[in-house]
């Protein structure tokens, strides 16, 4: 059962004129702990949103319960840094060893951010779910990639999507900046970011449900890429007196 509810957000409308612009105003700030994109199925159609974990940081302080949000409602920022693959100029369009913003692959590096399906029963589902990166706005210089590495972060194993090069990001051979999730699943990739700035991301998935047939639903998330955590926190001490009320919706 859902419950909405409200409280004060500290200094986000601060953190939104520096990063987004007018449009993110609005809108929450999840900056560490286990965070999925969701999919939810009703009324023949799916549901994209974030969901999240009890004690996650949003806005400067832990929520008190796992929770869902809007699309709109909230966006992820990156802050962690680490040098670029060696072959991520195919895909990144940065020479291998550059500094990168990522985040996602493990608790190692936040915030830790994947993908989950576990609202879905694989049993209603004919094959896997189809994730596909639709449209996207991009800041300056910026690009952004979805794929796993090896430990060191120095190789990559998949590439699943790809701003800077879509026609080679096709792990599944099903179209490009497309791959499959398993229904009733979970996974985590590295989300890579080469510059500061707002990313907007249109994730299209889709499916076959076993009764119902064709299925689809879009969602179009935002991410804030930022120089080092020491700036966001002086955001939230220069917001500290720009208070407003905002809406989020729990899980119980």
């Amino acid at each position: 059962m859902k419950k909405k509810s409200l409280f004060l957000g500290v200094g986000v409308l601060a953190l939104g004129l520096f990063l987004s612009g007018p449009a993110a105003m609005a809108v929450s700030y999840y900056t560490e702990g286990h965070t999925d994109i969701g999919l939810e199925y009703e009324d023949g159609e799916f549901i994209p949103h974030w969901h999240l974990d009890g004690g996650n940081i949003v806005d400067g302080a832990p929520i008190p319960e796992e929770g869902e949000y809007e699309p709109d409602e909230l966006i992820a920022v990156f802050s962690g840094t680490r040098a670029s693959p060696a072959d991520s100029a195919g895909y990144l369009g940065i020479p291998g060893g550059t500094t990168i913003y990522m985040g996602g692959p493990s608790v190692n590096w936040q915030p830790y951010l994947g993908f989950g399906t576990e609202e879905l029963d694989p049993a209603d589902w004919v094959g896997g779910i189809k994730l596909t990166l639709t449209t996207y706005t991009l800041p300056e210089n910026g690009h952004f990639a979805l794929y796993t590495t090896n430990p060191t972060g120095t190789s990559t194993f998949d590439l699943f999507l790809s701003t800077f090069d879509p026609s080679i990001a096709d792990v599944d051979g099903i179209g490009v900046n497309s791959f499959y999730l398993p229904a009733g699943g979970h996974e985590h990739y590295t989300f890579g970011f080469t510059a500061p700035g707002h990313y907007e991301l249109t994730f299209e998935f889709s499916g076959v449900h076993a009764t119902d047939g064709p299925v689809a639903g879009t969602g179009t998330f935002g991410f804030d890429v930022i120089p080092e955590p020491s700036t966001y926190g002086l955001i939230f001490v220069a917001g500290a007196a720009m208070q407003f009320i905002f809406r989020r919706r729990f899980t119980s």
